[in-house]
């Protein structure tokens, strides 16, 4: 599937082209001058994710903690892959930075959703495993019910994934649909699935990240070899008007 691979070097209009012709784009090297920033984002995420599943209902100073209090629901925590990023504001503002300094993604965004844009939803994954009780479903759906118009996704990881790690992959269609839902209402029945696409699923290194848009079908893609922890970010971007 090299088309729907792009070198960040190739810039924003080659990432483009991917997008409207996969509705996906793995972009190389998109994060690379960042390296510093991706390591300071991985670990404010596993920090905070750590503290807050050891130590935020234990008793004396730490269980009242301000900062962690912004977890809620500890006792969902302990049970869910992910928690929304915005609960880490030093994980914000790695991520901020990160973007200002990767033109090609900032340019692609402009050209697809709009100038002008923020960030509506976020998810931080850490340490995401075959073997984790805390592990991402692995269903294929799509983002569109979750997007706001001509949202797109950036899915980030934080360390190598996609062959001992579990990583992202892509049932790579060029129609734009949306496909009939399972019981659980979000993830996709599994009669829609054959031949919806051409299977994708890209290994990935620190400073590559993925671009889609509402209709790419996508699941975690994981084995039960992928037993090496795997953190990521995932990211909605949406037009301001």
């Amino acid at each position: 599937m090299g088309e729907a691979e792009v070198d960040a070097s190739a810039g924003a209009g080659a990432v483009v082209a991917a997008l409207r012709q996969h509705h996906l784009a793995v972009v190389r090297n998109a994060f690379s001058a960042s390296h510093r920033l991706l390591v300071e984002l991985r670990d404010a995420i596993e920090v905070a994710d750590h503290f807050a599943c050891t130590y935020a209902n234990s008793p004396g100073r730490l269980g009242k903690n301000s900062a962690l209090s912004r977890f809620g629901e500890l006792d969902f925590l302990r049970r869910s892959p992910a928690f929304p990023i915005q609960h880490v504001p030093l994980a914000v503002s790695a991520l901020d930075l990160m973007f200002r300094s990767s033109p090609v993604v900032l340019r692609t965004i402009g050209q697809v959703v709009a100038p002008r844009f923020s960030y509506h939803s976020g998810w931080a994954r850490p340490e995401n495993s075959a073997t984790s009780p805390r592990r991402t479903e692995w269903l294929w759906h799509q983002d569109r019910q979750f997007h706001r118009g001509e949202d797109l996704t950036i899915w980030i990881p934080l360390t190598p994934c996609g062959h001992t790690a579990p990583a992202i992959e892509f049932l790579v269609s060029q129609t734009a649909a949306i496909l009939p839902p399972s019981a659980d209402g979000w993830s996709i029945s599994t009669d829609s699935l054959e031949g919806a696409g051409e299977l994708f699923a890209p290994a990935f290194e620190v400073g590559d990240c993925a671009i889609f848009d509402g209709y790419a079908i996508h699941r975690t893609n994981a084995s039960a070899e992928m037993t090496d922890p795997r953190t990521s970010v995932d990211i909605r971007v949406t037009a301001v008007n």
